[in-house]
């Protein structure tokens, strides 16, 4: 028998709180995506190339961790120049240094806490992006 392939969007995950993956991942199904949760450490430019997700959902506040330097590394490779990142902070001051200065046409950012509609409307404007 042959397996079929989950056709919706693949959305990764790179979070280090626990709960905040588990509800992304519920509720990331619920809206008809595939999440898939990724590693916090510097594997994670490796996982995002062999998966080659729809979209990255980052925390940019970890732990023994660099987002903003994962995002770069992103940008700068050709393999995942053009797969969208969706920033999640709660310190959007610190971050914006960031965006203002080279952050790609790719990124936005989703200022924590936010709701349901925020995150299902900065998901679907960023994978409509061409």
């Amino acid at each position: 028998m042959t397996q079929q392939r989950d056709a919706r969007p693949l959305i990764m995950i790179i979070d280090d709180d626990v709960a905040t993956v588990e509800m992304l991942e519920l509720v990331l199904n619920a809206c008809g995506y595939l999440p898939l949760s990724g590693p916090t450490t510097y594997h994670a430019l490796a996982f995002v190339r062999s998966k080659r997700p729809a979209l990255v959902l980052l925390n940019v506040h970890m732990s023994n961790f660099n987002a903003i330097e994962l995002c770069r590394s992103m940008h700068a490779d050709p393999r995942t120049a053009q797969i969208p990142i969706i920033c999640m902070t709660s310190d959007a001051v610190l971050v914006e240094a960031f965006f203002l200065e080279d952050a790609p046409q790719t990124m936005a950012l989703l200022s924590k806490p936010f709701t349901l509609p925020a995150l299902q409307h900065a998901i679907a404007t960023r994978l409509a992006a061409p």
